[in-house]
């Protein structure tokens, strides 16, 4: 059950404004600008962040699945109204069409291409940012949203144009970023329609002044152990995995649709399975179904482990998979496994979430060859090993 589940989350970082946010039990967790500015709980408030000042440190605070109500009330309370909530889902394109109305986007009857969502609050989240990126953010609003660069050119839309979506809503674009300011959202919304596009609460960015170790261990207090907090410091912010955004991914490996009447289960279109899933035998595990571009890849992992007398370190039978057309359940993200570009090895001995029992020279080699090792990520998956390429895993 390997995921990049800690990233549909992580990436998330882009803009805009919830009235009001709903606690785990539907009680109101309280509107921008409830709570006063300044220092609360002995956690001085920034002093940078407005429109034109420089922006502040922030803190990351995430968890898998809905980030909790008392968690953001916690953080209101202890560094006033400038938190920024992020909310994160997936939404299905049905047709798309340019700012003079010529048809672009038409999945086949019953699919849908999946694009991953950000939606952000435009109030809190552009003080966050430096200056020069501040605009784009600020009047984004009910049915309208950003693409990011590698979006728009694969979906061959600019300013103006519009984008039918299965869950019923029609949005304008209004804007094209720069990849990175939105991380691994492909679309970006306001939360308000985040919210009707059935998104969850996924992130919260937490503005600080000074040392945040009190509000650290405040949050973590109330979160629990599935709480993450990550001192981000002042953009640009760092990256914290070494695998490929969704546009990027899509760029690289090919998009497909998926059928949208299957509930949660993951139906890739036909057509873009015969071309780029294939089976082939590789040393160690034998017969494979994986996209065609990974496959020299993952030859010269295993080859490479089989020529060190190494082989003992991949247990054939603890193999999980390689192409499995599915979501990752904790953020509704299509997995990358739907791709064929992701592998587990040794699962059962390394389980989600659990510390990681793989030997490190299997790490080193399949790091060596192109592969990223989700036992790096903030909630480890160890037993996950996802192909981006040997010059970004490099970096791993």
């Amino acid at each position: 059950m390997a995921a990049a589940i800690a990233l549909a989350v992580l990436g998330a970082g882009a803009l805009v404004a919830l009235a009001a946010l709903t606690g785990d039990g539907g009680e109101p967790v309280g509107r921008l600008g409830d709570l006063p500015s300044g220092s609360r709980g002995g956690v001085p408030a920034p002093t940078g962040g407005s429109r034109e000042g420089p922006p502040p440190p922030v803190l990351l605070v995430r968890r898998i699945g809905e980030l909790p109500g008392p968690v953001l009330r916690r953080a209101r309370a202890l560094a006033g109204a400038g938190v920024s909530v992020g909310l994160a889902g997936r939404v299905a394109l049905r047709r798309s069409h340019s700012a003079a109305g010529r048809l672009v986007d038409s999945p086949p009857p019953g699919f849908g291409i999946p694009l991953e969502l950000a939606a952000v609050e435009p109030r809190t989240y552009a003080p966050l940012l430096r200056a020069g990126a501040r605009a784009p953010v600020r009047g984004l609003g009910r049915g309208e949203a950003l693409l990011t660069r590698t979006s728009a050119r694969l979906r061959r839309l600019g300013r103006g144009g519009r984008i039918q979506l299965a869950e019923g809503r029609s949005l304008r674009v209004v804007g094209v970023v720069d990849d990175g300011r939105v991380r691994r959202a492909e679309i970006v919304v306001d939360a308000r329609e985040g919210t009707r596009l059935g998104a969850k609460r996924r992130w919260a960015l937490v503005p600080y002044a000074g040392d945040p170790g009190r509000l650290v261990a405040a949050l973590e207090e109330v979160g629990g152990p599935e709480l993450r907090v990550r001192d981000l410091g002042r953009p640009p912010w760092p990256r914290f995995l070494q695998i490929l955004a969704p546009a990027a991914l899509k760029d690289r490996f090919g998009e497909f649709a998926v059928r949208l009447d299957r509930g949660d289960a993951v139906v890739v279109e036909p057509g873009w399975k015969r071309r780029n899933v294939v089976g082939a035998s590789v040393p160690i595990l034998g017969a494979v179904s994986c996209h065609r571009e990974m496959i020299p890849a993952l030859r010269r992992a295993l080859r490479e482990l089989e020529r060190r007398g190494l082989e003992r370190l991949v247990d054939r039978g603890d193999y999980a998979g390689c192409y499995t057309p599915k979501d990752i359940p904790t953020t509704g993200a299509v997995s990358r496994h739907a791709w064929g570009i992701a592998i587990d090895l040794n699962a059962a001995a390394n389980p989600y979430g659990d510390r990681s029992t793989q030997d490190r020279r299997l790490v080193e080699v399949m790091e060596r060859n192109g592969f990223a090792w989700g036992g790096r990520w903030p909630t480890p998956d160890a037993m996950h090993f996802e192909y981006v390429g040997e010059e970004m895993s490099a970096g791993a």
